[in-house]
């Protein structure tokens, strides 16, 4: 019995060691062969700082998703605070300003794992706000980058 399960498993081994290297010659041979792993597809709305400088000049609506506190702290100038968890408090009163805008609009909030932005400017766009993205890298971004 012991010399059986030692055969069976050295035979599949031996399938499985064929069948790894017969799926990267494939991967290497054939030139229509599928991705190994899926890629995240890439955020149209997402921008970086140097895109907004370069595309607008900084000529954008400023949307900071942050508390107040940390507004406080500091922001870019002009700047209008709509956190996603004050949007019905907040909105009523910059709905005019925000639809209004003739130029585009970037929402920013703390850093690169903060999701406000990407949260205030899907719901922008929701309501009908056209040419609305989010900050990569947020204020941190925005902060450390000189002024023009």
């Amino acid at each position: 019995m012991k010399r059986f399960l030692v055969t069976c498993s050295r035979d599949v081994l031996v399938l499985v060691v064929l069948t790894l290297v017969a799926g990267a010659i494939t991967k290497v041979a054939h030139p229509a062969a599928p991705a190994w792993y899926l890629q995240p597809e890439a955020d149209p709305y997402a921008i970086s700082r140097a895109d907004v400088q370069s595309r607008w000049h900084d000529d954008v609506l400023w949307i900071d998703a942050r508390a107040q506190e940390v507004y406080d702290q500091g922001h870019q100038p002009g700047a209008l605070r709509l956190p996603p968890d004050e949007w019905q408090q907040l909105l009523p009163d910059l709905f005019e300003q925000i639809t209004s805008a003739s130029k585009p609009i970037v929402v920013y909030c703390d850093g690169q794992k903060c999701g406000k932005s990407k949260e205030v400017s899907e719901r922008l766009r929701a309501i009908g706000v056209a040419d609305v993205y989010h900050l990569i890298g947020g204020w941190s971004a925005l902060s450390a980058a000189p002024r023009p």
